[in-house]
């Protein structure tokens, strides 16, 4: 536990300068109602510290909505994406989520084939469309 806190603070300070009952305790009692365990919370803030400054409400609450009203995702289910890419809770929905997940759907991907796709690999959500994806899908189409 040492070590992932100390790694934590050292690739973001700015976690010792949030408020604790305004911004770390809910956020972790939050993750926690979710049905977190330690470890699982352990290891998603050392891949992304700044986990701990992003707002419940305006932020994290409503990217789990989302996941839960466009794929019917679980909290357990939610918990498995925050501890593999808890970066995605920092995602924008028009950037980065709704183009994403719509570039899935246009290969034909129905939601219960999606949300497996993001379960097994939820990095996949901050690929670039452009310089990423439809190349692939382009390489794929042509030479498959």
């Amino acid at each position: 536990k040492g070590s992932q806190l100390s790694r934590a603070i050292a690739n973001r300070p700015q976690i010792l300068g949030c408020s604790l009952e305004n911004n770390l305790m809910p956020t972790v009692q939050w993750l926690k109602a979710l049905g977190m365990k330690d470890a699982q919370l352990l290891t998603a803030i050392s891949k992304f510290p700044a986990l701990l400054t992003l707002s419940v409400e305006n932020k994290m609450e409503p990217v789990a909505m989302w996941f839960k009203e466009k794929l019917g995702m679980s909290d357990t289910q939610l918990s498995k994406i925050i501890e593999k890419s808890p970066q995605i809770f920092g995602y924008s929905f028009e950037r980065n989520l709704e183009p994403s997940v719509q570039w899935f759907r246009d290969l034909g991907m129905r939601d219960a084939q999606l949300s497996k796709v993001i379960l097994t690999c939820p990095e996949l959500l901050s690929c670039s469309l452009e310089s990423k994806l439809i190349p692939i899908k382009e390489w794929m189409k042509e030479d498959w």
